[in-house]
């Protein structure tokens, strides 16, 4: 779930550039384009379960609440236009700080998870057939796979902490990446 998570902020973040672009290039539309991305963002996080859509829920009502008079007290903007283009890139700011860290915090459970594993397949190496064989596709080979290594006593403490640390979808994904590198 977490390789899933990452990709589908990662996704969203990519398209953030041409937002910032329609600020900077004064786009009329650009209020209404953060809308549209931050809803896109929301639907993505709550698919995920994840408690970030309440943060990305209360920057949509903030940018429309200047429609209401709201104005952001940090702000010297003067008419509606400008309080709400203003508040929009305040917004952008605060979801994009929060997505990133949250995908920083992904790559370090990931990294950390990748190396333990780096390890188990070290010593696995020679009692278990690491190289995937031609024409096999999908997860249930890496599920497979991690079965087998879990029969190898040397590795049965940390096998055990890898399965209790990750989920299988992330484990397959952290092996296919670290095969993916022995191979020739």
């Amino acid at each position: 779930m977490l390789a899933l998570t990452r990709e589908a902020i990662v996704g969203h973040l990519v398209k953030l550039p041409s937002l910032v672009d329609g600020y900077v290039g004064g786009d009329q539309g650009f209020s209404d384009a953060v809308i549209s991305w931050l809803g896109s963002v929301q639907s993505t996080l709550a698919q995920l379960r994840s408690p970030m859509v309440s943060m990305v829920s209360t920057g949509i009502c903030t940018i429309k609440a200047v429609e209401d008079g709201y104005r952001n007290p940090n702000s010297a903007a003067t008419t509606r236009a400008k309080a709400r283009r203003v508040t929009a890139a305040a917004v952008l700011d605060e979801v994009d700080d929060a997505l990133r860290h949250k995908v920083d915090e992904i790559d370090a459970r990931l990294a950390a998870g990748s190396e333990r594993l780096a390890q188990i397949l070290a010593m696995c190496n020679g009692q278990v057939d690491l190289k995937r064989p031609e024409g096999e596709v999908g997860r249930e080979w890496y599920d497979r796979l991690w079965v087998q290594i879990g029969t190898i006593p040397a590795v049965h403490d940390a096998h055990v902490f890898i399965g209790a640390s990750f989920g299988a979808s992330d484990r397959a994904y952290l092996l296919e990446e670290l095969l993916d590198r022995l191979q020739p």
